[in-house]
């Protein structure tokens, strides 16, 4: 099949089949993170929603499991904003001792008036470029055992 412009998240994993994946979706709970999420859950993988809203990503996570069948979504703290909390979220999933076949960095900020994260980093830049590669980086053990793993960063 070719893809463009218009191809939909749904069309993309068509042909796939992603049961036995364990996958990360940052953002998932609004925006395309859903869409993804959706796709994804849809081919049977186990797919976690890491965001700040933890309820919203419940209320989500619910919605999808009746929409697709698929029981294996949930939703977990994260603030990429700081890396104490990257640092939890990683011990977490770590501590599953599973690897991590789908890494989708796609949560994010913008227009944001100018603040600071409590590790003194300029709040825009430290959510969508620090937070994602000091995650990328502490689940680098799980993707490694995945093998065949995936990192897909958006912009």
């Amino acid at each position: 099949m070719k893809f463009g412009a218009r191809s939909t998240a749904l069309e993309i994993v068509a042909d796939h089949n992603l049961l036995g994946y364990n996958v990360i979706v940052t953002g998932g709970a609004t925006g395309i993170g859903i869409e993804t999420v959706r796709a994804l859950a849809s081919k049977g993988a186990f797919v976690i929603i890491a965001t700040r809203d933890v309820e919203k990503a419940e209320q989500t996570a619910m919605k999808l499991r009746k929409e697709t069948g698929n029981l294996y979504i949930e939703a977990s703290f994260l603030d990429l904003s700081s890396l104490a909390s990257v640092d939890s979220f990683v011990k977490r999933f770590l501590m599953r001792n599973k690897p991590l076949h789908i890494l989708i960095n796609n949560a994010g900020i913008a227009y944001a008036p100018l603040s600071y994260t409590h590790d003194g980093f300029e709040s825009q830049f430290a959510t969508n470029h620090i937070g994602h590669f000091a995650l990328t980086m502490g689940l680098l053990p799980a993707l490694i055992q995945a093998k065949a793993a995936r990192v897909i960063v958006l912009s």
